[in-house]
């Protein structure tokens, strides 16, 4: 099995909205992600399957960033997420999709 990765996500502004970059990330068991937000509002990126906080308790302050998040019991399969402090946003969407193990 592969040694761990980190993964960074940016929340960055665009002209129609936050965004996920990159939307999508492809992953293995294990690994861990954070992210980063580099825009002038909180987000909170939460499991589209799970609550608000299972991911990242607190909303990330402007220029903050979210602690590690280790994928270490997700299904190996695609994990879509949003910002839950904006849940109505159709640009704050990604998909995390865990292999199962190589």
């Amino acid at each position: 099995m592969p040694e761990p990765k980190i993964w960074r996500i940016t929340i960055e502004q665009g002209a129609t909205g936050a965004s996920f970059i990159p939307g999508s990330l492809t992953i293995n068991l294990n690994d861990s992600v954070f992210w980063a937000n580099k825009t002038p509002n909180h987000h909170q990126p939460a499991p589209d399957n799970g609550t608000p906080n299972q991911w990242v308790s607190q909303p990330i302050p402007p220029g903050g960033q979210s602690p590690q998040v280790v994928f270490d019991s997700a299904t190996p399969a695609a994990n879509p997420y949003h910002c839950a402090t904006h849940p109505g946003s159709p640009t704050e969407k990604g998909v995390i999709t865990v292999n199962a193990g190589n």
